[in-house]
């Protein structure tokens, strides 16, 4: 009942990147109108997940990402996914969670990278500053040097 009425996706896939059980959220998220998640790789939506999957790690892991995804559309959005790998008689299977992280956390990214480019910006040009004048210096001592007496 928890897994069919959370507003966030939940799937489970196993060793060959299948989604073997996918919630109505997943369906709604990935493949809005299209065909049951069912038995479809999850490659084609969330390939990160397969990568994990088919990369068999450890018997029991779990950690979470962002990554990029697609819906059967083809509109590409970025995902939060929290997931755990774990080990069956059937082999590995990977349970996640996974959300269409908002606009304004994209937007709050896209700050802070225009953030750090102007501060390296700002940093570069002050080596640059320095290093005209260190050369400057070299310069006119080279000169004072070259019009001294020769011993």
């Amino acid at each position: 009942m928890l897994v069919e009425s959370s507003p966030a996706a939940i799937v489970t896939i196993d060793a060959d990147g299948n989604v073997l059980l996918a919630n109505e959220a997943a369906q709604h998220l990935l493949a809005p109108g299209g065909a049951p998640l069912q038995g479809q790789g999850i490659s084609s939506y969330l390939p990160s997940l397969e990568t994990v999957i088919k990369t068999q790690p450890p018997r029991s892991f779990r950690t979470t990402l962002q990554c990029t995804g697609q819906r059967n559309d083809g509109e590409v959005f970025l995902a939060g996914v929290w997931f755990s790998a774990y080990g069956t008689i059937s082999g590995p299977r990977l349970a996640a969670v996974v959300v269409d992280l908002p606009e304004d956390l994209r937007t709050r990214e896209d700050l802070s990278l225009n953030y750090l480019l102007k501060n390296t910006r700002i940093l570069m040009s002050a080596v640059a500053h320095e290093i005209r004048n260190l050369c400057g210096s070299v310069l006119v001592v080279h000169k004072n040097l070259s019009r001294g007496k020769k011993l």
